[in-house]
């Protein structure tokens, strides 16, 4: 009797560690074959959009503009090294679908997280958020970039100053207490700044993500003012209290 309860218990417990075992196998499974279709599918768009970068240059070539094939061929160059979106293409196909290539990525890693949580399995779990922050970042509350980058308010003496965008492209310097406003052509625009020019003074202002710096007529360059982006409603709303948008 009692070594038939043994054996029971010897094959219950080998049934409970082969089911474990193809569990955790079974998760494997699931996540490596969501990551595998979500980098396919990342690489496609990002074919189908160099194939249309090379369309052009060929054209720039059949047309002999030497300066559009450089500028083609950099483009094609930095998209393909760090996913820097191209100029001379419009993008905003591009950004859709990886946009969602990511939400049904991190659709899959919620539903492997789940079993692996019902499971007590919490540093699979872990081990599944690093990996998908690291393939599918998602932007942080209040964190404004790209093409949404049209209001920065200065923070120190917050709404003191704004710089905003027009649609024509130029921006505004408005500063409390100043009824006139100061007009700035845009010069350049990369992921981390956009750089504004005023002829009239002779001077460039580089606006970052925290701060802004100004490089006058005698090329000296020095910080402005601490600062940051904000959406139209945020920087309306700290411009009328003086206080940043959200703050009691």
């Amino acid at each position: 009797m009692f070594r038939s309860l043994f054996l029971l218990f010897v094959i219950g417990a080998c049934s409970s560690f082969a089911a474990a075992q193809d569990a955790a196998g079974d998760w494997q499974t699931q996540w490596t074959t969501a990551k595998d279709r979500y980098a396919g599918v990342c690489e496609n768009h990002k074919q189908s959009l160099l194939k249309v970068l090379s369309i052009l240059e060929n054209q720039a070539r059949s047309s002999g503009d030497v300066d559009k094939v450089r500028v083609l061929q950099e483009e094609a160059a930095e998209f393909s090294l760090n996913g820097k979106p191209p100029k001379s293409v419009k993008t905003a196909n591009y950004e859709r679908d990886i946009s969602l290539a990511q939400a049904q990525l991190r659709i899959a890693a919620q539903n492997v997280k789940a079993g692996l949580l019902k499971s007590g399995n919490d540093a699979d779990a872990k081990v599944i958020d690093a990996e998908l922050e690291s393939l599918a970042p998602v932007a942080k509350k209040n964190e404004i970039s790209g093409e949404d980058r049209v209001y920065w308010v200065a923070t120190e003496v917050p709404g003191e100053t704004v710089y905003s965008r027009r649609k024509n492209g130029d921006w505004f310097e408005a500063n409390r207490g100043k009824r006139d406003f100061l007009l700035w052509h845009e010069t350049a625009r990369t992921d981390e700044a956009i750089t504004l020019e005023n002829k009239s003074r002779s001077s460039t202002v580089v606006i970052y993500k925290d701060h802004c710096e100004i490089t006058t007529r005698y090329r000296q360059t020095v910080k402005l003012l601490d600062g940051r982006w904000m959406t139209e409603r945020e920087a309306a709303e700290t411009v009328k209290t003086g206080k940043l948008a959200g703050e009691k």
